[in-house]
């Protein structure tokens, strides 16, 4: 069986990079499940296998897929998207589909629902000042910017130098559509010991650039981007530090690692949250969901003045109580001005019905006491004040 097009000009269809990588990596995982052996190229790979099989065979592999040896060790999102991705190629390069039937066959042997396996660590205050201790200048940057900006991996090294603006109060990062996973552009902050470490890294930037350059003969400088690096090299990087600080264990199943570079945005919501409104948290965190998409638009002061409301609980290199004493303080002066609104509101009200009174005691006067004016008390009330 000969495919009409190669792996590679199939997902070369497509029109994201990082929706390329994935695809890419999947046929070759799958591949290496179905035969047992290691996928060097991807389009010989898939060549030699398909021209030694059938479409019956094809399928069977489909059918069975959950059955192969290692594959009861990934989990089920993982399995259904291998799948997914090997059935699409197949469909539009071999002409093959699954009936109804095989359909459900093979249905019934994933493991389950599409949800996380792995048991992720908590993701606690006093573990990132461990693992910061063991990041060096670049690392820490990048870390402390998903913190307390909610950004991932893939979009910290994707920000252009002009996305990040740190004259701001608080730093603002644009983060364009092109590195968003969602496609969809947003704006996030960070906080203030992120810019910190953000300006140190500056000063050192061009050694780590000098040096990345070096070592790896294939290194392409990017200078445009603020942090010029593979995500795979800087996800690397802070496992080694996570390491060194005693936080390297593995799931026992999956055998991935408890604390990672995505454990940060878990933290960012889960601790913004404590202090901001839900919807400006899971806009800043790039969450596209209904209400957050179709009707909120606040405007950039009100926006920044949530993030500053949120910033104390996103601090790392502080002590926990300092934290708790500051949202404490933020959310007691949200109740002052709510209260202060509350009474302004009763006041405005009065006001109108003594102006009310004061209309109908005119209206009074001039039937019975024609050429009688009411006097104006609400100006001499004024007056006194004053």
């Amino acid at each position: 069986m000969i495919p009409n097009m190669s792996p590679s000009e199939y997902v070369g269809s497509y029109p994201k990079a990082s929706t390329r990588r994935s695809m890419t990596n999947n046929l070759k995982r799958y591949l290496q499940y179905v035969t047992g052996q290691a996928v060097v190229d991807l389009d010989i790979g898939w060549f030699n296998y398909l021209q030694d099989a059938s479409p019956n065979d094809v399928i069977h592999d489909l059918i069975s897929f959950c059955d192969m040896p290692g594959v009861s060790r990934l989990t089920p999102l993982t399995i259904r998207m291998y799948i997914a991705t090997a059935r699409g190629y197949l469909l539009d390069a071999c002409d093959i589909t699954l009936s109804p039937l095989q359909r459900r066959l093979m249905q019934r042997k994933f493991p389950g629902k599409p949800h996380p396996v792995t048991i992720d660590a908590e993701p606690e205050r006093s573990m990132w000042r461990d693992i910061l201790i063991q990041c060096d200048i670049r690392t820490t940057a990048e870390l402390l910017m998903a913190l307390s900006g909610g950004l991932r991996i893939g979009e910290i090294v994707g920000l252009r130098h002009n996305d990040v603006d740190l004259t701001c109060s608080p730093a603002v990062v644009h983060v364009p559509a092109a590195i968003s996973k969602n496609d969809i552009p947003r704006t996030t902050y960070i906080s203030s010991e992120a810019v910190d470490a953000l300006r140190l890294y500056y000063r050192v930037r061009e050694s780590y650039i000098k040096y990345a350059q070096a070592v790896s003969q294939g290194y392409s400088l990017n200078d445009e981007l603020i942090f010029p690096f593979k995500s795979n090299s800087e996800i690397a990087r802070l496992n080694r530090a996570t390491s060194r600080a005693g936080y390297g264990e593995q799931d026992p199943i999956t055998g991935r690692r408890r604390v990672h570079f995505h454990l940060a945005r878990k933290f960012f919501i889960t601790e913004a949250k404590t202090a901001a409104h839900p919807e400006f948290v899971e806009a800043w965190a790039g969450h596209a969901g209904y209400l957050s998409s179709a009707y909120h638009r606040p405007t950039a002061k009100r926006d920044r003045a949530e993030y500053v409301k949120a910033e104390p609980a996103l601090l790392i290199n502080v002590p926990d109580d300092y934290v708790r004493i500051k949202v404490d303080q933020a959310n007691e002066i949200v109740k002052l001005q709510t209260a202060s609104a509350d009474q302004q509101h009763v006041i405005n009200r009065l006001l109108d019905e003594l102006q009310q009174l004061r209309h109908q005691q005119e209206l009074i006067a001039a039937t019975q006491f024609p050429g009688i004016r009411i006097r104006d008390t609400t100006q001499d009330n004024e007056y006194q004040g004053m």
